[in-house]
């Protein structure tokens, strides 16, 4: 695990008042016209048989990347025979459900996407991940690269030459070598003689 993934897990184990906290980034996403549901479907299993990432759980013992995982489907709610109050608390408590989603981190999916359909012509996809497998510009080209391939069910992915795997062996290398033992110890010698903290009032 990286150290920001090691503080995203002990921070939901850190319960104040029953107010667990999952770090992850939940998003809607309008659409006009009709939605395919089996192409939207298609087009994320795409993505997941893509980015290793994607079929990533997490646990105390490190993150395990899976070969293969079962075929992810959105959950589709249909809204179109409600009257415009009912729908808008409908889509409200759907919001609010999903904003405060934690996830379990040593389970797949870590991820929950729903499509809400208002109407023949007006959807809304409602979509949530954890910040364990993704970051605010990965989730920019996962949903980019999502709707490429809803357009174009056919279109190639670029292959990609390095992993998040490779990022993390690389990482913690560097972090065994001579250069940071240096620095270590050189900002050691540095705390040793800087002056105190600030004596706040408790």
């Amino acid at each position: 695990l990286t150290d920001m993934q090691e503080a995203f897990l002990l921070g939901r184990q850190a319960s104040i008042d029953d107010d667990t906290v999952g770090a992850h980034i939940y998003l809607e996403i309008d659409v006009k016209g009709p939605v395919d549901i089996q192409r939207l479907n298609r087009a994320w299993n795409r993505l997941i048989a893509h980015h290793a990432m994607l079929r990533t759980v997490c646990g105390e013992d490190g993150q395990r990347g899976q070969a293969e995982v079962a075929t992810a489907h959105c959950k589709v709610g249909g809204f179109r025979v409600m009257d415009p109050g009912t729908r808008q608390a409908k889509a409200c408590s759907l919001r609010e459900t999903m904003a405060r989603r934690v996830f379990a981190a040593n389970e797949w999916p870590l991820f929950d996407i729903r499509v809400a359909l208002h109407g023949p012509d007006a959807s809304r996809i409602h979509f949530s991940i954890d910040e364990l497998i993704v970051d605010g510009l990965s989730v920019d080209r996962l949903i980019r690269q999502w709707d490429a391939l809803y357009g174009q069910p056919d279109r190639a992915l670029a292959p990609m030459d390095l992993s998040f795997r490779d990022y993390v062996l690389a990482m913690k290398a560097f972090e065994a070598s001579d250069t940071v033992r240096q620095d270590l110890a050189y900002w050691q010698t540095r705390l040793a003689q800087a002056p105190g903290g600030p004596q706040l009032p408790r």
